[in-house]
């Protein structure tokens, strides 16, 4: 923090002054030596001067990391200089021809707003030049890479592997990483009540990166299909479609169904995840399950072939996790003895020295599931939480509820109470629930699952291992009760172990009052954030949203009316604005 703050003008230093001076001095240099054709001392120069700038960013990054509410004296000296001094570097590298100073502009802009608070974000999106600059920047990026794929298929080349398509490549990942990082950091994590599902509550932050026109952007760059920046790009759409508005303009886009049906179909696990929370999310809208019924296959049985597919990998890591665990122990018992034979001397100590190292593998190997606080929580354990999600939701699909009985999903629901991920667990036992709701509890046999008298006995085991999560016991305690009410469940749960008896007593009364509840579907990802805007204007002609802030015309003489096109505001104008006009003129 010290070096940061001197790097930053802080405490009466030039550092941060001087730090930009020579950046420009690498960059003339750079240009120098590109007019030469010198290539290597072009590489060289444009390092340096990104060096430079890379570490203001950093320094920035660090002091933001410090101060997380903002408000401080500090703070607003860090934030001062970032936009008088480093920010306008950093927009004229990203606009830069040369593919290398855009993205090391690019990353560097990354690190700057990665760890920045909420205020900072906010006025860095309110300048409006800078932000057409950095959009403009990343799609040159993205024609970049569409242009030399092109040129790759023209050619009959399998692939490029020269530096410049590296580079391009490289730059537009960038670009797509910045725009990920800013759509993550526009919503806040919310846990409203104890044992509740995580809530991600779009920001005001949110509504104007939806102003600024992020989502058409987004969205080409999903289309064009260059690998992991459509993986990213697709990742950022699914967060920022809990917007109405993000889900609107998707409907608009002549697009946006055919890109939802090649993301499905897709064999990359990181894809589809992303993919399928867009899709949990199109679904808050009606207009969306109509479309979405219609692609082939089912929406329902590919989930649950995913769902399936997360689940073994889970399992088979769970597996090859203690078969390590058990070589450790045994490799730790042999050193430990050997070591214990020996008299002192530098062969034990040599001994005792590996011993150690085999128990700071065992402490690192982690459990056999990735817990949601753990640094490797994995794509698959995100993959099998967003399938549970979706299967909440199959009842807004044509045959849904159908597919998930055929298909097994109610086998690989009940699988997924026992995860120790509190999220999966709410999802799996909502999705649980629901299909009770929607097939009527006697629709849901035991046959449809692969052990009913594991599902008895996670439901009513609730009561026992989860007492800090009391809105999942209740829900578990429903569920159980609706089983428990049909005769053909009944066996199942005089199968129980007797400390669990006391609980399978109490479910039916519980059960009772809780039946007096409405029978809807619910959601754990709550639909109450889903009619949120980020106030776009609409054609007052044909009903359109305007796909960025200002992209639509406005009236000349009322200011209140906005139009995709002028055949739209000639037909507006004759059904009746020409009155409303002179009446908004006269006041």
């Amino acid at each position: 923090p010290a070096v940061a703050r001197s790097l930053i003008n802080l405490g009466g230093s030039h550092c941060g002054s001087l730090a930009i001076i020579l950046s420009l001095r690498a960059n003339k240099f750079a240009e120098a030596a590109q007019t030469k054709g010198e290539v290597i001392k072009e590489r060289i120069w444009r390092q340096c001067s990104s060096a430079l700038i890379g570490a203001l960013c950093y320094s920035v990054k660090t002091l933001f990391a410090e101060h997380k509410d903002g408000e401080d004296e500090e703070i607003y000296a860090v934030t001062t200089f970032f936009f008088k001094k480093i920010l306008p570097e950093l927009v004229t590298g990203v606009e830069s021809c040369v593919p290398q100073a855009r993205s090391s502009a690019l990353e560097n802009l990354l690190q700057s707003v990665s760890t920045a608070p909420s205020t900072v974000l906010m006025r860095f999106m309110e300048k409006k030049g800078s932000w057409a600059r950095i959009e403009a920047a990343c799609r040159t990026s993205l024609d970049d890479c569409i242009n030399s794929a092109a040129e790759l298929k023209s050619s009959g080349k399998k692939k490029d592997s020269s530096w410049m398509n590296h580079m391009k490549h490289v730059t537009l990942n960038k670009a797509t990483h910045f725009l990920e990082c800013l759509c993550v950091r526009s919503f806040q994590l919310q846990n409203a009540e104890q044992g509740s599902f995580t809530v991600v509550a779009p920001t005001s932050l949110t509504e104007k990166m939806i102003k600024r026109g992020v989502i058409p952007l987004l969205m080409d760059i999903a289309k064009a299909d260059v690998g992991p920046p459509s993986n990213k790009a697709m990742e950022s759409l699914a967060s920022i479609s809990r917007v109405k508005d993000c889900r609107t303009i998707m409907l608009q886009d002549e697009g946006g169904l055919e890109l939802v049906k090649r993301a499905l179909a897709t064999k990359d696990l990181e894809m589809f995840a992303s993919t399928i929370l867009l899709v949990l999310h199109l679904l808050w809208d009606e207009e969306w399950a109509e479309p979405l019924s219609s692609i082939e296959p089912g929406i329902t049985s590919t989930t649950i072939r995913w769902g399936l597919f997360a689940m073994n990998s889970i399992i088979e890591r769970a597996q090859d996790r203690v078969k390590e665990k058990e070589a450790l122990c045994a490799e730790y018992n042999k050193l430990n003895q050997e070591a214990w034979d020996l008299d002192d001397g530098d062969e034990k100590e040599r001994m005792e020295s590996e011993r150690d190292e085999v128990l700071k593998k065992f402490a690192a190997t982690g459990c056999e599931f990735e817990l949601e606080t753990s640094k490797n929580f994995t794509p698959l354990d995100r993959l099998l939480l967003r399938c549970c999600l979706m299967m909440q939701v199959v009842s807004k699909l044509e045959g849904g509820p159908e597919q998930l009985v055929e298909c097994g999903g109610l086998s690989l629901v009940s699988s997924c109470i026992d995860i120790p991920i509190r999220d999966t667990q709410v999802a799996a036992v909502t999705a649980l629930r629901n299909a009770c709701v929607v097939l009527g509890t006697d629709g849901i046999t035991p046959s449809n699952f692969n052990d009913p008298a594991h599902l008895v006995r996670a439901l009513c085991g609730a009561g026992v291992y989860m007492v800090d999560t009391p809105n999942l016991i209740i829900m578990m305690t429903e569920t159980a009760g609706r089983l428990k009410a049909v005769p053909i469940w009944i066996p199942y749960f005089g199968q129980l172990p007797e400390f669990m008896q006391v609980v399978a007593k109490i479910v039916p009364p519980i059960y009772e009052g809780l039946a007096e509840r409405p029978e809807d579907v619910r959601m754990v990802d709550p639909i109450s954030n889903a009619n949120l805007t980020g106030k776009l204007s609409c054609c007052s002609g044909c009903g359109k949203l305007e796909s960025k802030r200002g992209s639509f015309s406005k009236c000349s003489g009322c200011y209140e009316r906005s139009y995709c096109s002028r055949d739209c505001q000639k037909v507006h104008w004759k059904k009746g604005h020409k009155h409303e006009c002179k009446k908004a003129n006269k006041k």
